[in-house]
């Protein structure tokens, strides 16, 4: 089992010498009556503007922008590396197309992400350093998993590590509390 961005089902699929299935994430009925909506992950481009930009730097930026944002240049993106298709426009044109129905998994993400009534907690969130955290969160299940800890203490240390990093982020932007 791998949990993984759907970023990187272009890679797997190229790279590993072995057929895989995708599944949205598991849930227990016991726990909670049906599953809600995931969150989207850390993919962005951020965008910063800095003292003194002329308005020709500002409109080159906007050109940038505005080509990215195309429905052709989403679906490119989105076909060669897994990410979703970050517009309505986008994903209509690859449904329209039938690349969901000969892609087998591609559509999990996006099934996944619009399932069930959003929460608080499913309405997405941006903290710094979240990728990093991400991932030693996925190193601590991993961990887990293999049977080196238990799930507990997979949690504990996610929830340890996470808030020492976002301790130090903290300090970076001088921020308080």
């Amino acid at each position: 089992m791998l949990i993984q961005s759907s970023g990187g089902h272009a890679a797997i699929a190229r790279d590993l010498k072995a057929s895989f299935s995708v599944a949205p994430m598991p849930f227990w009925p016991d726990v909670i009556a049906e599953p809600k909506n995931s969150i989207v992950g850390g993919a962005s481009l951020w965008v910063f503007n800095a003292p003194n930009r002329s308005a020709e730097e500002l409109r080159g930026v906007a050109q940038f922008l505005a080509f990215l944002a195309r429905p052709e240049v989403y679906v490119r993106f989105a076909k060669a590396t897994g990410f979703l298709p970050a517009t309505n426009a986008a994903f209509q044109a690859m449904q329209a197309e039938g690349f969901f129905q000969q892609n087998a998994g591609r559509d999990v993400p996006i099934l996944q992400l619009t399932r069930g009534t959003p929460t608080a907690n499913s309405s997405g969130y941006r903290f710094g350093r979240w990728t990093e955290i991400r991932d030693m969160y996925h190193e601590e299940v991993e961990r887990a998993l293999q049977g080196q800890q238990t799930a507990q203490a997979a949690l504990d240390n996610a929830v340890r590590r996470g808030n020492e990093a976002l301790r130090q982020f903290e300090r970076s932007v001088g921020a308080s509390n």
